[in-house]
């Protein structure tokens, strides 16, 4: 089949966008029971689309490197998805295909989160995403993986290898995200388990890399777990970058990151009982995997720790204009020097 997005390597023949909803194939040569749902779901014909474009923008704004990864995840998961949603059948009707549309639905519904990776160029520097898609089956319950991690090309080399190092080591790549057991999968009976890790570019130039990783398990029942944390690196000194890399830390300090906070809850926020939400996360404050660095100031994440999707998370930026005073002499030239 010539089909785009469920033949692993056929990129170039991406679908335009047409007035009236089409898939990214020709629906008179449609073959199968996923296709001819695709074809005969107006929405899914339209996800099909769109997905497809995509993907064929991936392959544009990517390095070819970084792409090869994401086409082979792309083709492991046309696999399972085929393998999974193909003997689908309707709960009313044994030969309506509506039960194969289900299923499309929520898998197209998990991948276009994963297929929107990022990608930034700063001088001879270029900051990525690249895709690993993993998947085991145990009785009913299928898990699936989209493990989308950071990569860093381009000149410097020696830069772009030492992140990529700690990327490998601190993401632990080579690792399954999941960290349930064959008996955990299971006893969760029929049904898709999805995990996913994916990232958002806070900032980035040559000197300063700040992300904020985000991971995400959503199960069979349809409820949804997250957690998101930062992850710094100092291109000009080759490490992670520290909190006291920047400030001086100390219980002042503290008190007026969370006064800050409390500050701009109460202004910006809609939660009813700000003092009570702040103090019960106000712990969070201390821990620099909550901190998003730029040349303007900072971003203290609370709530972002591991919880239902459905939670309370608040993203509170603190200029270094009030944290001047606690501004290292010898802390990275970018800090503290615009937006104060």
């Amino acid at each position: 089949m010539k089909t785009l997005f469920f033949c692993a390597a056929a990129v170039a023949t991406t679908a335009a966008v047409h007035a009236d909803p089409r898939p990214s194939f020709d629906c008179t040569k449609a073959q199968g029971s996923i296709e001819r749902a695709i074809c005969s779901d107006e929405n899914l014909a339209d996800r099909d689309r769109s997905l497809a474009e995509r993907f064929a923008r991936l392959e544009k704004d990517l390095s070819p490197e970084s792409f090869a990864t994401v086409r082979n995840a792309q083709r492991d998961w046309v696999s399972w998805v085929r393998a999974w949603c193909g003997g689908k059948k309707s709960a009313e009707d044994a030969s309506h295909p509506s039960g194969v549309a289900d299923c499309l639905n929520t898998e197209y519904g998990e991948r276009e989160g994963v297929l929107a990776l990022p990608s930034r160029t700063s001088g001879t520097l270029k900051l990525e995403g690249r895709l690993i898609f993993r998947n085991r089956k145990v009785a009913s319950t299928a898990e699936v993986e989209d493990d989308g991690y950071p990569w860093l090309t381009g000149t410097p080399a020696d830069k772009a290898q030492t992140f990529n190092r700690h990327i490998e080591k601190t993401l632990a790549i080579a690792s399954r995200l999941s960290r349930f057991t064959p008996g955990d999968l299971k006893a969760m009976g029929e049904g898709v388990e999805h995990l996913a890790r994916t990232f958002e570019v806070h900032h980035f130039d040559g000197h300063l890399i700040s992300l904020e990783v985000i991971h995400t398990n959503a199960g069979p029942t349809g409820h949804t777990w997250m957690s998101e944390y930062a992850l710094n690196w100092d291109l000009d000194r080759g490490r992670p970058l520290k909190l006291d890399d920047v400030f001086r830390v100390d219980r002042k300090f503290w008190e007026t990151v969370v006064a800050q906070a409390r500050k701009y809850l109460k202004e910006n926020s809609d939660t009813a009982d700000v003092d009570g939400w702040l103090d019960s996360v106000s712990t969070e404050v201390k821990d620099e995997a909550n901190w998003l660095f730029d040349d303007r100031g900072v971003v203290v994440l609370l709530g972002h720790g591991s919880r239902s999707a459905a939670g309370t998370a608040a993203e509170v930026p603190v200029g270094y204009a009030e944290l001047r005073p606690f501004l290292k002499t010898d802390r990275p030239s970018w800090a503290g020097t615009t937006g104060e």
